[in-house]
């Protein structure tokens, strides 16, 4: 059976992740977005104009992307797209100011710009026609001699009213047989959701549901936590971490997923469905001030795609060391788009988790550090790379500059290590990271001057990344250094040819230290964190005669 179905719009103002939406169009033949203005929420809850703003630019938003999605160019005769009268008089008509209407043919224009009988090419806003609205309006719907039966998905209904007075009247005058929407998780969208529920069990409609405002299922978390929810935020993330990430968020719809379904029109759909102004809410706009964040999923995603696109700055992020009075904000301002649900917090997550988790730049040799760059290229490229690289490249992921987990570190190594072993694999990246076996965090590798060591001349570097070759000695280890016209003379531009650092190793460097030690403080008898004090002074290792020798004393 092909449904009749409502996808109900509450937080999810987006099409990107949005499985509620996605399952509305499964074996469906008409489809109606609807978002309902429920007058609780004004009522019970303080509501600025900046919110409503917001509100009223989201659904702008959302009700422009269904009609791009809805955009197809008419193909085949005029008669499969339009229903058309035979009507000679209108040739004569005038449009609402007094223009000549003129006779145009039918044409295969996706603005539906041309009509059967004619158009006004005077009057800019083509509005009203003698018989009818002019399809160059936003809703496309009445041609002078006929009406419009463009058969696509598009176009949001903005309903007023309380839910369970909207509902019923909506199931029977479209014929609804399917209801899907997001599952919210507060109380009063609990009280509302379940009163909807049973409604559209009364009238024969099937209700799905979805989660994707939260990363999980806030049920299962209490489930796994003993039917308790969890208290504190350590027992949230260990909860979490028995649970797994989170579901990866699913692509938004597509014209392919559109095929057979459509969203039946009205003559009067921007007078009776349109997104409403703020004065219509009740606001008065004149005295709002500057649209910083504009609202809606475009906005959203610009402002991912951008603050993604820092990956230096995500892996070093932490929100003690940003500015509460910075001149501009010092953090993304994503939280409003993910409120309302114009961003996915799952898409956020996992985007997030493709920087921290896929170590993309950090072991493709992009980061900036030519000796650590070089490492890497030549374990890519070889299989192979000395025991003390390894050390370099390990601490600078881990403690010493990224404070990325060792884990990472360690997937990759046994991807590319010719010599790959679990065991010894995993042991040394524990090592290395001082998350176990070693405790002395405060002895980090240099990037720089450790290379320096045995390599003065950074040969090494120019035979893995000859992009560099042409530097000097003095800045082949440090090439953001060099002034322009060394840079130039190289034929290697910084930032242009070879990325800056990815961070500034004397900075992340010393703040790592302190990480590592406020860690050791927490899980160590002495609150300093000072682990070889308390553990006494390092230990020369026995030499394997030392062990060769003792064995024969036995």
């Amino acid at each position: 059976m092909k449904h009749k179905c409502i996808h109900w719009f509450r937080k999810g103002l987006r099409l990107h992740d949005n499985p509620a939406l996605k399952a509305a169009l499964q074996d469906c033949e008409h489809i109606y977005p609807v978002f309902i203005l429920d007058p609780w929420f004004p009522k019970n809850s303080q509501v600025g104009i900046n919110r409503w703003r917001f509100l009223v630019e989201a659904l702008s938003d959302l009700d422009s992307s269904l009609k791009k999605l809805s955009s197809r160019t008419p193909t085949g005769p005029p008669q499969s797209r339009w229903t058309v009268r035979d009507d000679s008089s209108s040739a004569a008509a005038q449009c609402s100011v007094g223009h000549p209407l003129v006779l145009h043919q039918w044409a295969q224009d996706s603005a539906h710009r041309t009509l059967p009988t004619g158009r006004c090419p005077q009057d800019a806003a083509h509005r009203t026609l003698p018989t009818g609205r002019c399809p160059q309006d936003a809703a496309h719907r009445t041609l002078p001699t006929g009406r419009c039966r463009l058969d696509s998905f598009g176009w949001l209904f903005v309903v007023r009213g309380v839910p369970r007075d909207v509902f019923p009247r909506l199931f029977k005058e479209w014929k609804v047989t399917r209801l899907t929407f997001e599952v919210d998780t507060e109380p009063y969208s609990q009280k509302r959701d379940k009163e909807v529920m049973e409604l559209a069990k009364q009238h024969g409609v099937e209700v799905i549901t979805k989660i994707s405002h939260t990363l999980y299922n806030t049920e299962r978390i209490i489930e796994e936590n003993n039917g308790k929810p969890p208290l504190t935020y350590v027992r949230f993330q260990t909860v979490l971490n028995g649970i797994g990430p989170p579901k990866r968020p699913v692509p938004a719809p597509t014209r392919a997923d559109m095929t057979g379904v459509s969203t039946p029109s009205f003559e009067n759909h921007d007078e009776i469905y349109g997104v409403p102004t703020l004065e219509e809410l009740g606001q008065d706009s004149s005295t709002l001030g500057p649209d910083l964040y504009p609202g809606g999923e475009q906005e959203a995603l610009q402002r991912l795609d951008k603050y993604m696109q820092r990956t230096a700055w995500v892996c070093s992020f932490e929100k003690p060391q940003t500015s509460p009075n910075s001149l501009t904000p010092s953090t993304t301002v994503l939280s409003p788009y993910v409120k309302f649900g114009c961003l996915s917090g799952r898409t956020f997550w996992w985007r997030l988790a493709e920087i921290y988790q896929g170590v993309s730049r950090e072991f493709k040799a992009r980061t900036g550090f030519p000796f650590i760059d070089a490492i890497m290229t030549q374990l890519r490229r070889e299989g192979w790379i000395h025991h003390l690289a390894r050390h370099a490249v390990a601490c600078f992921l881990t403690r010493g500059d990224l404070w990325i987990s060792w884990e990472e570190g360690q997937k990759v190594f046994e991807e590319l290590l010719l010599d790959a072993d679990w065991s010894l694999n995993a042991g040394n990246w524990q090592w290395l990271s001082a998350s176990a076996f070693f405790h002395q965090y405060f002895r980090v590798y240099s990037p720089i001057a450790f290379g320096k060591k045995t390599d003065k001349n950074g040969d090494y570097i120019k035979k893995y990344l000859p992009v560099l070759k042409k530097f000097p000695p003095e800045y082949i280890y440090e090439p953001w250094k060099a002034p322009k016209s060394v840079q130039q003379q190289a034929g290697c531009i910084v930032g242009s040819d070879y990325p800056r650092p990815i961070v500034d190793h004397d900075v992340v460097s010393k703040r790592n230290i302190q990480r590592m030690k406020a860690a050791y403080a927490k899980h160590s008898k002495d609150p300093s964190g000072n682990q070889a004090k308390s553990k006494g002074q390092k230990r020369k290792s026995a030499s394997i005669l030392d062990m060769f020798t003792k064995k024969a004393k036995k």
